[in-house]
């Protein structure tokens, strides 16, 4: 597998150095982030590793588990980069899809579909619809 030459923050090789100048381990954040500055600190999301220095996968989504670190910023961001402000963390919809199928999760997913059917039943009917529609959902599931 070759590596990228370019990440969203700007070339693997200055996002890496200026990492390394802000004591941070590149080999520990993922190429496509996220990276922010904000108040003088560097946010941002760092691979986890086991005891034997091998990436711990995340049971739920299958892919690599990660955690939000920070970092004091001693070095600005060269030119060629792009890193802008601190915007929340926010689950792609691959790990919400993981989650939801998760058995584990189910019970508090039936919690939340509850009220959201005594606090809006006409949205929730609406919103299964569109699921049904768009390919996203089965009577299999909804039976399950």
């Amino acid at each position: 597998m070759s590596v990228p030459r370019d990440t969203p923050y700007g070339p693997v090789d200055v996002v890496a150095a200026w990492l390394r100048a802000n004591d941070i381990d590149p080999n520990d954040v993922p190429i496509e982030g996220p990276i922010t500055i904000e108040q003088g600190r560097i946010h941002y999301a760092a691979l986890l590793r086991n005891e034997a220095g091998h990436r711990h996968e995340d049971r739920a989504t299958g892919r690599a588990a990660r955690e939000e670190r920070t970092a004091p910023l001693v070095v600005k961001p060269p030119a060629n980069m792009r890193v802008g402000a601190r915007a929340p963390l926010q689950p792609s919809a691959e790990d919400i899809a993981h989650w939801l199928r998760d058995p584990a999760n189910h019970a508090a997913i039936m919690v939340v579909l509850r009220r959201e059917a005594r606090t809006d039943p006409a949205w929730l009917r609406g919103e299964l619809r569109h699921a049904q529609r768009a390919g996203e959902l089965t009577t299999r599931d909804v039976l399950r």
